[in-house]
C-alpha cells in the first residue's frame, strides 16, 4: 500500500510537474539500472511472488526494496456453460474466458511508487490456467492478445515521450506496439500461449476445473503526474483475449478504456474491460 510518500518538497514537485512540452523536467533513468536497481528484475521477483504466495507477500517484497503500490485483481469467467462449441477446443477446453465455468484468466493491475524517485509504475500481471505435460498441452493459443494501459491527457503523462522503450517495461512474452502510442496511453502484445507452455509440466491431466495457473507475464509504463494531475485520477488496463486466426496490425487507445484494433482473419477476442464494475482494472493514489 502507498503510505505517506511525499514530504512538502516532493508534494511541490509533484504538484508542479508539466506535460510533455516541458518533458526536459522530468530526468529519464534507465529502466535497466537505477541507482544500483534493477527495477525490471525488481518488478519481474515481485510477479513470481505474487504467483506463489499471493498479491500481499508481493508488495511487502516491493516495499522491502523501497517500493510501495497499491492493487487491484481480478479472475474472468462466466457461470454459464459456453451456448457455442466454437467457444471451445476440440478436446472441450473453454478458450472463451467470460464462457467459462472457471476462472481462466487472472489480471492484477498496480500502481507502484517508488520511494527514491518521482515516477510512478502501472504495471498489469497476467496469468491463465493451463494443462500440460509430455503429450497433451490445453490453455491459451494463438495468435497474441492485447493489452493497454491507459489514463486522462494531462492527469498522467509517460516519463519520457521521446524515449518509450525507456518509459516501458516489457520481457519475453509481450512487446509494446510502436504504433499505440498517444498521451493518453499505450498498448502491448501478449503471447500468452508461449507463457502458459513455457511454465512447465502441471501436477494434473485432470478436468479443467484441476488445471493450474501458469507463471505470470506483465507489461509496464513509467508515468508522472501530469499538469491537472489529482491523486483521485485513475490508470485504467484493458485486456484483449483473442483466439483463432485474428492478427492485429493497428492499435490506439483513449481514455478511459477505449481500444481500437485494426485486424485481419476472424475478429474471435474476448473484451475484458467493458464498464466500471467489479471487475474493473483501475487504481489511483487515492485507491489507499
Amino acid at each position: 500500500m502507498i503510505g505517506n510518500r511525499d514530504n512538502s518538497t516532493r508534494r511541490n514537485v509533484l504538484k508542479t510537474v508539466t506535460a510533455f512540452g516541458a518533458v526536459g523536467a522530468v530526468p529519464t533513468i534507465s529502466t535497466a539500472s537505477e541507482g544500483g536497481r534493477n527495477v525490471g528484475g525488481i518488478l519481474e521477483q515481485a510477479r513470481k511472488i505474487g504467483d506463489n504466495a499471493g498479491q500481499d507477500a508481493r508488495q511487502n517484497y516491493l516495499e522491502a526494496h523501497d517500493m510501495e503500490s497499491t492493487y487491484v485483481q481480478h479472475q474472468y469467467f462466466a457461470e454459464e456453460e459456453p451456448d457455442d462449441i466454437s467457444a471451445q477446443a476440440p478436446s472441450g477446453y473453454c478458450i472463451q474466458p467470460t464462457s467459462c465455468d472457471d476462472p481462466f484468466i487472472d489480471a492484477t493491475l498496480s500502481l507502484v511508487a517508488p520511494m527514491w524517485s518521482d515516477y510512478y509504475i502501472a504495471d498489469l500481471s497476467v496469468r491463465y490456467k493451463y494443462m500440460k505435460n509430455a503429450n497433451v498441452y490445453q490453455g491459451p493459443e494463438p495468435p497474441d492478445d492485447l493489452a493497454a494501459l491507459i489514463w486522462q491527457q494531462n492527469r498522467w503523462e509517460l516519463r519520457d515521450q521521446q524515449d518509450i522503450p525507456d518509459s516501458t517495461n516489457t520481457g519475453e512474452y509481450t512487446e509494446w506496439d510502436e504504433g499505440s502510442w498517444n498521451e493518453e496511453g499505450l498498448a502491448f502484445h501478449v503471447d500468452s500461449y508461449k507463457r502458459a507452455a513455457d511454465s512447465g509440466n502441471t501436477t494434473t491431466t485432470g478436468p479443467p476445473d484441476e488445471y493450474e495457473w501458469s507463471m505470470s507475464l506483465g507489461v509496464a509504463a513509467y508515468v508522472v503526474p501530469g499538469s491537472e494531475f489529482e491523486e483521485s485520477d485513475n490508470i485504467n488496463a484493458k485486456y484483449y483475449y483473442t483466439w483463432d486466426t485474428f492478427n492485429i496490425y493497428d492499435v490506439g487507445v483513449a481514455f478511459p478504456w477505449a481500444v481500437d484494433i485494426t485486424a485481419t482473419g476472424s475478429s474471435n477476442k474476448e473484451d475484458l474491460q467493458t464498464e466500471v464494475d467489479e471487475t474493473t482494472l483501475s487504481v489511483s493514489l487515492d485507491d489507499v
